[in-house]
């Protein structure tokens, strides 16, 4: 198994230094590298920056000795690092207004950019396990590689009737890949892997849960996918970030409507809000100033599934049969 190739161990040097991010990274190696000698990253700093590359040595050095740390702790947990320049970054992802150009991944990624993520509430109301089963089901049968956070509730059911179906999942950490959480997860992380699915983290190993990483995990799952699906979210919920970043990305948004017993509560708020399809609503509550409405789709039923397809840009395929009330079960 390559860990990471040179470009990619470039990457992770100059990554390193300080104010060198994701943009400029993309600057300085679109047109690759003859080596990652001090000497050459050094030149790629001067020309990026004007400084005189004498006062990056000292950087340099140490940021090759915490990239060399990187990919061995990276082998021995069988993760491979990825940049964007290398040919199996995800192409979605690259071309996302959200790449940081590093990925690290443990597993298989999909086969295609034919990817959707279906996301929803850790503490979700009651009927969401079914609607989020339903649509994963949907999108699995269509041949999308299912992107979720592996987190508690929406998440875990997302993962898990993908895996049931025997489709493709990859699970966006948010801390490195040599750490699990929640531990709960960890056997179905495995089972992810087990059954060719991935692990991705754009965090480094060693890197442990934050707070503040989880809203950055979140635009990495839109960026990885052709469209989002929010199962459910209350005003405030985390799940509002992937749906805002599918939207600044030019993607597809997909809310089913409040749905069951609790369809009232505040754990369906964000639903009800975005299926007013009120746009002074919606842009309050994704906290934008404006979004293409042709982007955003309100699943009233089963029926409407056939939109996944134009989203992701095929065909419509046959219309899926529903049951007598056609609904979201």
């Amino acid at each position: 198994m390559t860990i990471c190739s040179t470009v990619c161990l470039a990457a992770l040097i100059l990554n390193g230094v300080k104010g060198i991010g994701p943009a400029k990274l993309k600057k300085m190696l679109s047109g690759g590298l003859s080596d990652c000698s001090t000497g050459e990253l050094a030149r790629l700093l001067y020309q990026e920056t004007g400084k005189p590359a004498d006062g990056f040595l000292g950087e340099i050095e140490t940021a090759k000795s915490a990239a060399e740390q990187q990919i061995e702790l990276a082998g021995n947990c069988g993760v491979r690092i990825l940049c964007s320049c290398d040919p199996e970054y995800p192409s979605l992802l690259k071309h996302s207004k959200f790449d940081q150009f590093l990925l690290y991944v443990k597993g298989n990624l999909p086969p295609s950019s034919r990817s959707a993520a279906v996301i929803g509430s850790r503490e979700p109301p009651a009927k969401a396990d079914v609607v989020a089963a339903r649509i994963t089901a949907e999108l699995t049968e269509r041949k999308f590689s299912i992107v979720s956070g592996l987190a508690l509730g929406c998440d875990t059911f997302a993962h898990r009737e993908a895996l049931r179906c025997h489709g493709h999942t990859v699970a966006v950490l948010a801390h490195g890949l040599d750490y699990i959480y929640p531990e709960e997860n960890a056997g179905l992380a495995e089972q992810i892997v087990a059954e060719g699915g991935a692990l991705v983290s754009q965090f480094p190993m060693g890197e442990k849960p934050a707070q503040y990483n989880y809203p950055k995990r979140d635009k990495i799952q839109a960026g990885l996918s052709q469209l989002v699906v929010m199962i459910a979210s209350t005003r405030e919920g985390g799940s509002l970030i992937a749906s805002k970043s599918i939207l600044e990305d030019g993607r597809d948004l997909f809310v089913p409507v409040a749905c069951g017993p609790d369809k009232n509560s505040p754990a369906f708020e964000a639903n009800r809000i975005m299926a007013s399809e009120n746009p002074e609503e919606i842009c309050c509550l994704l906290k934008i100033r404006d979004y293409d409405r042709s982007h955003l789709h309100i699943l009233k039923s089963r029926e409407d599934y056939v939109k996944f397809e134009p989203a992701a840009g095929g065909s419509p395929a046959d219309e899926p049969g529903m049951n007598e009330q056609g609904s979201l079960f």
